[in-house]
């Protein structure tokens, strides 16, 4: 195998897979990276055998052929090197690397060690823009589970209807609602358990507006954009219906500036405990008071003004997850619809735009005095 390709170039493909090489793993050929040179094209490819994903890039092809190579080495290589074309020749598994006046031997290991990686066939798909996607991941994936013990809320559930596409995602502390109208050619429902990461990866490749290729299958999904395609084990298991958890009576309606909001959050936080983060919210008439203790180190109180008329409520809220929410929102004002200090409580923006719903659901601490 040899080629040349453009350091940029090079990079941008390392780059786009490196997020899928596991961190740890007991399978050492998983810290590789696929490399496939062929016919003016340089392929990059990864896997943790959950997710896998491809690239390529422009070269020039000398010899065709494959090899796997450390990754993140790789990647070091190609950034230290100097701006311009990088050569690489491949003889037995033997790998040169240079660049300039700089000159790297590096051992691989045959593609055939290699993990095969799923192909998903354009039988049941759908094109959705990119931006209307990774918007809806955005305002939801934040959410979901990261609890081993429960792997059905590791996922965010995404159901594309024919005039709708919804994105859920929950980890029982809290849940984030997208719901978007929009015109899609499905030929059914479609309702997958995708894991965030897949998700997040497809929002990065496709930074640019334009299509992005879905494709489904029974236990997969696969995104396709520009040059890149991205598969993913779906979450096995049921999804809860999270519609019966989204209360309906909420009466204790309060509107307040958002920005006023969380930076009162921030204030009073600091004094919060460091394992619940736990920050009181007092509803008066006309205002929101704010508290935080630690023992033995201290408190910390704030008050804003807030449109509220109901009675007088006090409910605990993890602070961290409340302001997650808050950053979520873009309205100058949110709504908190309440009930008790105990039932789960509603946020959304004053306004929703156009097509667009959004709903968090957050679930109270309880207050012990």
């Amino acid at each position: 195998m040899k080629f040349s390709v453009t350091k940029k170039d090079l990079l941008k493909g390392l780059q786009t897979v490196l997020n899928v090489v596991p961190q740890r793993t007991t399978f050492p050929i998983l810290s590789n990276v696929l490399v496939d040179a062929q016919k003016g094209e340089l392929s990059l490819s990864a896997t943790d055998l959950d997710i896998s994903i491809t690239t390529t890039v422009h070269a020039s092809v000398s010899k065709s052929g494959s090899i796997t190579l450390p990754a993140k080495r790789v990647n070091e290589i190609a950034r230290e090197l100097p701006e311009g074309d990088i050569e690489v020749t491949e003889k037995e598994e033997k790998v040169t690397i240079s660049g300039g006046k700089s000159f790297f031997r590096l051992s691989g290991i045959s593609k055939s060690e290699f993990p095969e990686l799923p192909t998903i066939e354009k039988r049941n798909y759908m094109m959705m823009g990119s931006t209307v996607l990774a918007r809806a991941i955005e305002k939801t994936a934040f959410a979901a589970s990261t609890d081993e013990m429960r792997p059905v809320l590791s996922g965010v559930l995404w159901h594309i209807g024919k005039s709708e596409t919804r994105m859920v995602a929950t980890d029982g502390h809290r849940l984030a609602l997208y719901k978007m109208r929009q015109s899609n050619v499905v030929e059914k429902d479609v309702d997958v358990n995708v894991p965030p990461k897949a998700l997040f990866l497809m929002s990065r490749v496709a930074e640019e507006p334009e299509k992005v290729e879905v494709r489904f299958e029974e236990a997969r999904i696969g995104f396709y954009v520009d040059s890149t395609e991205i598969t993913a084990r779906l979450v096995e298991g049921e999804f809860p219906d999270y519609d019966q958890v989204i209360p309906k009576d909420n009466d204790k309606v309060m509107k307040v500036s958002r920005e006023a909001l969380m930076s009162a959050m921030r204030r009073v936080s600091i004094f919060s405990n460091p394992n619940t983060h736990l920050t009181r919210l007092s509803l008066r008439k006309g205002k929101l008071e704010l508290f935080s203790e630690t023992a033995e180190i201290g408190e910390a109180r704030d008050e804003i003004d807030c449109d509220y008329k109901g009675e007088e409520l006090d409910i605990g809220y993890n602070a961290n997850y409340l302001l997650e929410i808050l950053k979520k929102l873009e309205s100058q004002e949110v709504q908190l619809a309440l009930s008790t200090p105990l039932s789960a409580g509603l946020i959304t923006p004053e306004k929703h735009k156009e097509d667009e719903e959004l709903l968090y659901l957050l679930m109270p601490i309880r207050l012990l005095d």
